[in-house]
């Protein structure tokens, strides 16, 4: 599962500027400027080559760390999952620049999305609004999609450009009979 993620993030990532995923946020960033400048093939290749070293070597180290830390993973439970929470919330606060309460604000956002569906430990429904859909939370790929994609979407729409420039067209079969008749005339 997690190998499809890999293939198939760089595709909406680079063709459309929206990753779909948190992996592909970066490939967003040098991939889409080449699709915009017609070299798509080549973005995708670097990024499925970059990601099949990574996995490979993300897989090697994995089989000799595991035996190592599952002690250790073992070993947590609420308490220090609750520490690794405040911990996150208060990083993206601090790396948020500026504006540490518009980090915290954006993080305690995505914390209450992350909310809906059943309680884990008591089966409860939260924020699901009776919908069968919303009982296993939010899907998120389609919500990291909608997000990234939308101001993109927006910013073609208001424009009125397209993804690719269509290259320019120096003549058409109609042009070359027109210009033929005239040369028999």
């Amino acid at each position: 599962m997690g190998s499809t993620t890999t293939t198939a993030d760089p595709i909406s990532a680079i063709l459309f500027g929206a990753p779909g995923h948190a992996a592909s946020a970066a490939t967003t960033l040098d991939g889409y400027p080449m699709t915009r400048r017609g070299e798509a093939g080549r973005a995708l290749g670097a990024s499925y080559m970059s990601a099949l070293i990574g996995g490979l070597f993300g897989a090697a180290l994995m089989g000799i760390s595991l035996p190592l830390l599952r002690p250790i993973i073992l070993f947590m439970g609420s308490p220090e999952l609750l520490a690794i929470a405040v911990f996150g919330i208060s990083m993206v606060s601090s790396l948020s620049g500026n504006t540490p309460l518009r980090g915290l604000a954006a993080a305690c956002f995505g914390m209450m999305l992350a909310m809906v569906g059943s309680d884990p430990q008591t089966g409860t429904m939260r924020w699901t609004m009776d919908s069968l859909y919303l009982w296993e939370g939010l899907p998120i790929v389609p919500v990291t999609l909608g997000i990234f994609a939308l101001p993109e979407l927006c910013d073609l729409a208001i424009g009125r450009m397209a993804v690719v420039v269509p290259p320019d067209v120096v003549s058409s079969k109609r042009d070359h009979l027109d210009a033929g008749a005239s040369r028999g005339r």
